[in-house]
């Protein structure tokens, strides 16, 4: 079933597969903002993380807005699933939606320097 855009788009992109939804979602974009949601929005923070990790997609700002993917960022460190400090270190988490725009800002004042996987290898 398609969902109609909602009033704020200004541009429709459709694809025929949620995996290539997904994928141009993350790659496309300057920087993720990701609030509380359902199974797809743990899909594109799952992809979003995974190809900043191994340096697929240029680093940009990605936050989590909620105390929720603290828990989540905390279950996966406590269970040793990531690399704590590297891993981590591409994420941030705010508490608001009013606080993500100032740590968008932020971290294209100073953004990190991450090695980038792009080149065949």
């Amino acid at each position: 079933m398609a969902w109609p855009p909602n009033r704020w788009v200004t541009e429709e992109v459709r694809f025929e597969t949620l995996q290539a939804r997904l994928l141009h979602l993350v790659s496309a974009c300057d920087g993720v903002v990701a609030l509380r949601g359902g199974v797809g929005t743990l899909s594109e923070v799952a992809m979003t993380w995974s190809l900043l990790q191994v340096g697929e997609i240029t680093p940009r700002p990605f936050v989590l807005v909620g105390a929720g993917w603290a828990r989540v960022l905390e279950t996966y460190r406590a269970e040793s699933y990531i690399n704590a400090d590297r891993d981590l270190a591409l994420v941030q988490v705010v508490q608001t939606a009013e606080e993500a725009p100032p740590a968008l800002a932020a971290w294209f004042a100073n953004p990190p320097e991450v090695p980038l996987r792009l080149s065949g290898g």
